[in-house]
Protein backbone atom coordinates (compact mmCIF):
# COMPACT_ATOMS: atom_id res chain seq x y z
CA UNK A 1 0.00 0.00 0.00
CA UNK A 2 2.70 2.15 0.84
CA UNK A 3 3.69 2.33 -3.18
CA UNK A 4 0.28 2.46 -4.11
CA UNK A 5 -0.64 5.42 -1.91
CA UNK A 6 1.24 8.30 -4.20
CA UNK A 7 -1.54 6.83 -7.14
CA UNK A 8 -4.07 6.81 -4.67
CA UNK A 9 -3.54 10.79 -3.90
CA UNK A 10 -3.89 11.86 -6.92
CA UNK A 11 -6.54 9.83 -8.00
CA UNK A 12 -8.30 11.62 -4.64
CA UNK A 13 -6.85 15.05 -5.91
CA UNK A 14 -8.16 14.84 -9.70
CA UNK A 15 -11.80 13.55 -8.19
CA UNK A 16 -12.11 16.47 -6.04
CA UNK A 17 -10.69 18.78 -8.44
CA UNK A 18 -13.59 17.42 -10.52
CA UNK A 19 -16.24 18.08 -8.41
CA UNK A 20 -15.31 21.50 -7.82
CA UNK A 21 -15.48 22.53 -11.50
CA UNK A 22 -18.16 20.38 -12.01
CA UNK A 23 -20.61 22.40 -9.79
CA UNK A 24 -21.99 25.58 -11.10
CA UNK A 25 -23.63 26.36 -7.84
CA UNK A 26 -20.74 28.87 -5.89
CA UNK A 27 -22.01 27.24 -2.77
CA UNK A 28 -21.74 23.72 -4.60
CA UNK A 29 -17.84 24.74 -5.15
CA UNK A 30 -17.19 26.03 -1.66
CA UNK A 31 -18.44 22.56 0.20
CA UNK A 32 -17.03 20.39 -2.60
CA UNK A 33 -13.41 22.44 -1.66
CA UNK A 34 -13.82 22.09 2.00
CA UNK A 35 -15.22 18.51 2.04
CA UNK A 36 -11.54 16.97 1.77
CA UNK A 37 -10.37 19.45 4.46
CA UNK A 38 -13.34 17.95 6.66
CA UNK A 39 -12.41 14.46 5.76
CA UNK A 40 -9.25 15.27 6.92
CA UNK A 41 -9.96 16.24 10.50
CA UNK A 42 -10.91 12.04 11.33
CA UNK A 43 -7.27 10.75 10.76
CA UNK A 44 -5.43 13.90 11.65
CA UNK A 45 -7.44 13.71 14.96
CA UNK A 46 -6.14 9.99 15.59
CA UNK A 47 -2.73 10.60 14.94
CA UNK A 48 -2.35 13.53 17.20
CA UNK A 49 -3.75 11.68 19.84
CA UNK A 50 -2.74 7.68 19.32
CA UNK A 51 1.41 9.24 17.92
CA UNK A 52 3.69 6.45 17.05
CA UNK A 53 0.80 4.23 16.33
CA UNK A 54 -1.26 6.27 13.56
CA UNK A 55 -0.30 3.85 11.32
CA UNK A 56 -3.35 1.68 12.85
CA UNK A 57 -5.94 4.17 11.48
CA UNK A 58 -9.08 2.39 10.25
CA UNK A 59 -11.86 4.84 8.98
CA UNK A 60 -15.24 5.72 10.70
CA UNK A 61 -16.73 3.24 7.72
CA UNK A 62 -15.47 -0.23 9.43
CA UNK A 63 -15.65 0.98 12.92
CA UNK A 64 -12.58 2.48 13.72
CA UNK A 65 -9.71 0.68 15.22
CA UNK A 66 -12.55 -0.94 17.57
CA UNK A 67 -14.44 -2.14 14.83
CA UNK A 68 -11.31 -3.48 13.11
CA UNK A 69 -10.30 -5.30 15.92
CA UNK A 70 -10.75 -9.18 15.79
CA UNK A 71 -11.99 -8.58 11.82
CA UNK A 72 -8.49 -7.00 10.28
CA UNK A 73 -4.74 -7.16 11.39
CA UNK A 74 -3.87 -3.94 13.53
CA UNK A 75 -0.12 -3.65 14.23
CA UNK A 76 0.98 -5.11 10.82
CA UNK A 77 4.07 -2.53 11.07
CA UNK A 78 4.91 -4.30 14.76
CA UNK A 79 5.64 -0.35 16.08
CA UNK A 80 3.91 -1.86 19.25
CA UNK A 81 7.37 -4.04 19.65
CA UNK A 82 9.15 -0.62 21.23
CA UNK A 83 6.82 0.03 24.23
CA UNK A 84 6.52 -3.84 24.79
CA UNK A 85 10.69 -3.92 25.10
CA UNK A 86 10.63 -1.23 27.26
CA UNK A 87 8.16 -2.40 29.29
CA UNK A 88 9.94 -5.35 30.12
CA UNK A 89 13.54 -3.99 30.46
CA UNK A 90 11.61 -1.12 32.78
CA UNK A 91 9.60 -4.43 34.77
CA UNK A 92 12.98 -6.39 35.02
CA UNK A 93 14.74 -3.05 36.38
CA UNK A 94 12.10 -2.53 39.05
CA UNK A 95 11.15 -6.14 40.30
CA UNK A 96 14.70 -8.01 39.41
CA UNK A 97 14.96 -10.88 36.60
CA UNK A 98 13.12 -13.73 37.12
CA UNK A 99 16.15 -15.70 37.28
CA UNK A 100 19.07 -14.00 38.59
CA UNK A 101 21.41 -16.88 37.92
CA UNK A 102 21.07 -16.89 33.66
CA UNK A 103 20.17 -14.58 30.83
CA UNK A 104 16.25 -13.31 30.98
CA UNK A 105 14.83 -15.16 27.89
CA UNK A 106 12.30 -12.90 25.80
CA UNK A 107 10.27 -14.69 23.13
CA UNK A 108 8.94 -12.61 20.24
CA UNK A 109 8.52 -13.22 16.42
CA UNK A 110 9.90 -9.26 15.80
CA UNK A 111 12.90 -8.40 14.85
CA UNK A 112 13.85 -6.66 18.41
CA UNK A 113 17.30 -6.88 19.27
CA UNK A 114 17.82 -3.25 18.80
CA UNK A 115 15.98 -2.30 21.82
CA UNK A 116 18.07 -4.97 23.89
CA UNK A 117 21.54 -3.74 22.83
CA UNK A 118 22.43 -2.21 25.76
CA UNK A 119 21.76 -5.17 27.95
CA UNK A 120 22.84 -7.67 26.03
CA UNK A 121 24.79 -9.38 28.69
CA UNK A 122 21.41 -10.19 30.68
CA UNK A 123 18.86 -10.70 27.75
CA UNK A 124 18.70 -13.32 25.25
CA UNK A 125 15.97 -13.10 22.35
CA UNK A 126 14.16 -16.16 21.18
CA UNK A 127 12.28 -16.26 18.03
CA UNK A 128 8.90 -18.03 18.11
CA UNK A 129 6.03 -18.18 16.46
CA UNK A 130 2.74 -16.90 18.54
CA UNK A 131 1.03 -20.49 17.54
CA UNK A 132 4.72 -21.72 18.64
CA UNK A 133 4.69 -20.76 21.82
CA UNK A 134 4.73 -23.05 24.51
CA UNK A 135 7.01 -24.97 22.30
CA UNK A 136 9.94 -22.83 23.85
CA UNK A 137 11.74 -21.59 26.81
CA UNK A 138 10.99 -17.69 27.62
CA UNK A 139 10.53 -15.38 30.77
CA UNK A 140 8.72 -12.93 28.61
CA UNK A 141 7.16 -13.08 25.30
CA UNK A 142 5.70 -9.89 23.20
CA UNK A 143 3.56 -9.82 20.12
CA UNK A 144 1.75 -7.72 18.17
CA UNK A 145 -1.80 -8.21 16.57
CA UNK A 146 -0.96 -8.84 13.56
CA UNK A 147 -2.06 -12.53 11.90
CA UNK A 148 -5.08 -14.27 12.73
CA UNK A 149 -4.28 -15.77 16.07
CA UNK A 150 -6.82 -14.65 17.80
CA UNK A 151 -9.11 -13.94 15.59
CA UNK A 152 -12.41 -16.44 16.42
CA UNK A 153 -11.40 -17.02 19.97
CA UNK A 154 -13.81 -16.14 22.78
CA UNK A 155 -13.12 -12.71 24.94
CA UNK A 156 -12.40 -15.09 27.88
CA UNK A 157 -9.71 -16.80 25.74
CA UNK A 158 -7.79 -13.95 24.60
CA UNK A 159 -5.62 -12.02 25.82
CA UNK A 160 -3.93 -15.36 27.03
CA UNK A 161 -4.08 -15.35 30.99
CA UNK A 162 -0.45 -14.39 31.91
CA UNK A 163 -0.50 -11.01 30.00
CA UNK A 164 1.15 -8.13 31.94
CA UNK A 165 0.73 -5.21 29.71
CA UNK A 166 -1.44 -4.82 26.30
CA UNK A 167 -0.56 -2.08 24.62
CA UNK A 168 -3.76 0.25 23.62
CA UNK A 169 -5.20 2.29 21.31
CA UNK A 170 -8.77 3.89 20.96
CA UNK A 171 -9.37 1.00 23.80
CA UNK A 172 -8.33 -1.94 22.14
CA UNK A 173 -5.02 -3.94 22.21
CA UNK A 174 -2.33 -3.89 19.20
CA UNK A 175 0.41 -5.61 21.10
CA UNK A 176 0.48 -7.60 24.37
CA UNK A 177 3.17 -8.39 26.92
CA UNK A 178 3.12 -11.90 28.69
CA UNK A 179 5.47 -13.09 31.87
CA UNK A 180 5.52 -16.55 32.25
CA UNK A 181 4.15 -18.06 35.96
CA UNK A 182 4.21 -21.68 34.83
CA UNK A 183 6.28 -23.48 32.53
CA UNK A 184 3.89 -26.75 32.54
CA UNK A 185 2.80 -26.49 28.94
CA UNK A 186 6.40 -26.10 27.80
CA UNK A 187 7.66 -29.55 30.11
CA UNK A 188 4.77 -30.97 28.84
CA UNK A 189 5.39 -30.61 25.11
CA UNK A 190 9.52 -31.85 25.98
CA UNK A 191 8.21 -34.69 27.26
CA UNK A 192 5.59 -35.58 24.69
CA UNK A 193 8.56 -35.08 21.99
CA UNK A 194 10.97 -37.19 23.81
CA UNK A 195 7.90 -39.91 23.80
CA UNK A 196 7.79 -40.01 27.59
CA UNK A 197 3.56 -39.94 27.55
CA UNK A 198 2.83 -40.32 30.91
CA UNK A 199 4.94 -37.16 32.37
CA UNK A 200 3.68 -34.96 29.29
CA UNK A 201 0.30 -36.30 30.26
CA UNK A 202 0.66 -35.32 33.65
CA UNK A 203 2.35 -31.27 33.04
CA UNK A 204 -0.07 -31.12 30.19
CA UNK A 205 -3.14 -31.44 32.71
CA UNK A 206 -1.33 -29.66 34.49
CA UNK A 207 -0.62 -26.64 32.34
CA UNK A 208 -4.94 -26.62 31.54
CA UNK A 209 -5.82 -26.41 35.24
CA UNK A 210 -3.57 -23.11 35.08
CA UNK A 211 -5.04 -21.86 31.96
CA UNK A 212 -7.93 -23.67 30.51
CA UNK A 213 -7.09 -22.03 27.00
CA UNK A 214 -3.73 -23.34 26.38
CA UNK A 215 -3.86 -24.66 22.92
CA UNK A 216 -0.41 -26.18 22.66
CA UNK A 217 -1.49 -27.69 25.66
CA UNK A 218 -4.55 -28.93 23.90
CA UNK A 219 -2.85 -30.26 21.00
CA UNK A 220 0.21 -31.99 22.47
CA UNK A 221 -2.46 -34.43 24.51
CA UNK A 222 -4.44 -34.81 21.29
CA UNK A 223 -1.47 -35.94 19.43
CA UNK A 224 -0.57 -38.37 22.38
CA UNK A 225 -4.31 -39.85 22.15
CA UNK A 226 -3.77 -40.12 18.44
CA UNK A 227 -0.13 -41.84 18.91
CA UNK A 228 -1.15 -44.16 21.10
CA UNK A 229 -4.15 -44.86 18.98
CA UNK A 230 -6.49 -46.68 21.91
CA UNK A 231 -10.39 -46.36 21.47
CA UNK A 232 -10.63 -44.70 25.16
CA UNK A 233 -7.75 -42.14 24.08
CA UNK A 234 -9.57 -41.08 21.17
CA UNK A 235 -12.92 -40.08 22.01
CA UNK A 236 -10.86 -38.06 25.30
CA UNK A 237 -9.30 -36.59 22.20
CA UNK A 238 -12.19 -36.13 20.51
CA UNK A 239 -13.59 -34.44 23.31
CA UNK A 240 -10.34 -32.07 23.77
CA UNK A 241 -10.76 -30.86 20.25
CA UNK A 242 -14.38 -30.40 20.28
CA UNK A 243 -13.52 -28.11 23.28
CA UNK A 244 -11.06 -26.05 21.77
CA UNK A 245 -13.39 -25.58 18.90
CA UNK A 246 -15.64 -23.88 21.10
CA UNK A 247 -13.68 -21.50 22.20
CA UNK A 248 -11.69 -20.91 18.78
CA UNK A 249 -14.19 -21.03 16.29
CA UNK A 250 -12.37 -22.57 12.59
CA UNK A 251 -8.70 -22.86 14.18
CA UNK A 252 -6.87 -24.61 11.55
CA UNK A 253 -4.86 -27.11 13.96
CA UNK A 254 -8.29 -27.94 15.71
CA UNK A 255 -9.42 -28.93 12.66
CA UNK A 256 -7.17 -30.67 11.57
CA UNK A 257 -6.58 -32.80 14.97
CA UNK A 258 -10.72 -33.15 14.50
CA UNK A 259 -9.72 -34.83 10.57
CA UNK A 260 -6.90 -36.85 11.71
CA UNK A 261 -9.18 -37.79 15.02
CA UNK A 262 -11.72 -39.03 12.20
CA UNK A 263 -9.69 -40.78 10.07
CA UNK A 264 -8.19 -43.12 13.36
CA UNK A 265 -12.45 -44.06 14.24
CA UNK A 266 -12.52 -44.94 10.06
CA UNK A 267 -14.32 -42.31 9.55
CA UNK A 268 -13.40 -41.29 6.25
CA UNK A 269 -16.39 -39.01 5.20
CA UNK A 270 -16.40 -36.89 8.12
CA UNK A 271 -12.47 -36.55 7.86
CA UNK A 272 -12.82 -36.05 3.93
CA UNK A 273 -15.90 -33.12 5.03
CA UNK A 274 -13.00 -31.94 7.42
CA UNK A 275 -10.41 -31.66 5.32
CA UNK A 276 -12.48 -29.57 2.63
CA UNK A 277 -13.85 -27.26 5.09
CA UNK A 278 -9.92 -26.45 6.12
CA UNK A 279 -9.16 -25.85 2.42
CA UNK A 280 -12.30 -23.80 2.16
CA UNK A 281 -11.50 -21.62 5.15
CA UNK A 282 -7.44 -21.42 4.46
CA UNK A 283 -6.95 -22.00 0.82
CA UNK A 284 -3.06 -21.91 0.88
CA UNK A 285 -3.19 -24.61 4.21
CA UNK A 286 -0.79 -26.99 4.12
CA UNK A 287 -2.32 -28.94 6.84
CA UNK A 288 -5.45 -28.91 5.13
CA UNK A 289 -4.17 -30.30 1.95
CA UNK A 290 -1.96 -32.92 3.53
CA UNK A 291 -5.32 -34.08 5.65
CA UNK A 292 -7.18 -34.41 2.44
CA UNK A 293 -4.09 -36.66 1.07
CA UNK A 294 -3.87 -38.55 4.06
CA UNK A 295 -8.32 -39.58 3.51
CA UNK A 296 -7.73 -40.33 0.09
CA UNK A 297 -4.55 -42.71 0.90
CA UNK A 298 -6.84 -44.32 3.25
CA UNK A 299 -9.22 -44.79 0.79
CA UNK A 300 -6.50 -46.81 -1.26
CA UNK A 301 -6.82 -43.87 -3.68
CA UNK A 302 -3.11 -43.75 -4.51
CA UNK A 303 -2.67 -41.56 -7.23
CA UNK A 304 -4.41 -38.97 -5.94
CA UNK A 305 -3.03 -39.03 -2.28
CA UNK A 306 0.36 -39.14 -4.11
CA UNK A 307 -0.70 -35.76 -6.28
CA UNK A 308 -2.29 -34.20 -3.40
CA UNK A 309 1.45 -34.85 -1.61
CA UNK A 310 3.56 -33.58 -4.06
CA UNK A 311 1.66 -30.53 -3.37
CA UNK A 312 2.23 -30.70 -0.08
CA UNK A 313 6.22 -31.41 -0.65
CA UNK A 314 6.62 -28.55 -2.78
CA UNK A 315 4.91 -25.98 -0.41
CA UNK A 316 6.66 -27.10 2.61
CA UNK A 317 9.96 -29.71 1.89
CA UNK A 318 10.50 -30.06 5.29
CA UNK A 319 7.04 -31.66 6.69
CA UNK A 320 7.75 -35.01 7.79
CA UNK A 321 4.23 -36.62 8.24
CA UNK A 322 3.93 -35.84 4.41
CA UNK A 323 7.16 -37.59 3.55
CA UNK A 324 5.83 -40.46 5.86
CA UNK A 325 2.47 -40.78 4.34
CA UNK A 326 4.46 -40.72 0.82
CA UNK A 327 7.00 -43.42 1.52
CA UNK A 328 3.62 -45.45 2.96
CA UNK A 329 1.94 -44.55 -0.38
CA UNK A 330 5.31 -45.53 -2.51
CA UNK A 331 5.30 -48.84 -0.31
CA UNK A 332 1.79 -49.71 -1.42
CA UNK A 333 2.35 -48.66 -5.49
CA UNK A 334 5.16 -50.36 -5.58
CA UNK A 335 7.20 -47.63 -6.96
CA UNK A 336 10.32 -48.69 -5.88
CA UNK A 337 12.50 -45.24 -7.59
CA UNK A 338 9.80 -42.77 -5.37
CA UNK A 339 10.19 -44.73 -2.40
CA UNK A 340 14.09 -44.48 -2.83
CA UNK A 341 13.29 -40.64 -3.30
CA UNK A 342 10.91 -40.61 -0.03
CA UNK A 343 14.18 -42.32 2.55
CA UNK A 344 16.90 -39.78 1.02
CA UNK A 345 14.34 -37.08 1.89
CA UNK A 346 13.55 -38.67 5.38
CA UNK A 347 17.12 -39.49 5.80
CA UNK A 348 18.10 -36.23 5.17
CA UNK A 349 15.51 -34.53 7.33
CA UNK A 350 16.86 -36.34 10.45
CA UNK A 351 20.29 -35.22 10.20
Amino acid sequence: MTFVYPTLLVAAALGFNFLVNWAKNKKLKIAFTVLPVILLFDPLIFTIKNHPYEAVYFNRFVGGVKGAYGNYDLDVLDNSKREAAEWILADVAKNGAPDPTRKTLVATWHQSDYYFRKDTANFALNYVRWNKLNTADWDYAFYSIAGVHHLGLLKEAYPPKNTVHQVMVDGVPIGLVLKREDRSSYYGHIAFQQGNFDEARAQLVKALEYDAFDEQALYDLIQIGLAIGKPADIDLAMDLTNYWLDFHKNDISALCCLGMLYCSKGDLANAMSVGNTVRKIYPHSVEGLLLVAIVYAQQNDLNTAWHLLNKVIMMDGNNKLALEVMLNVAYRMGNEEAKQMVRERLNALSK
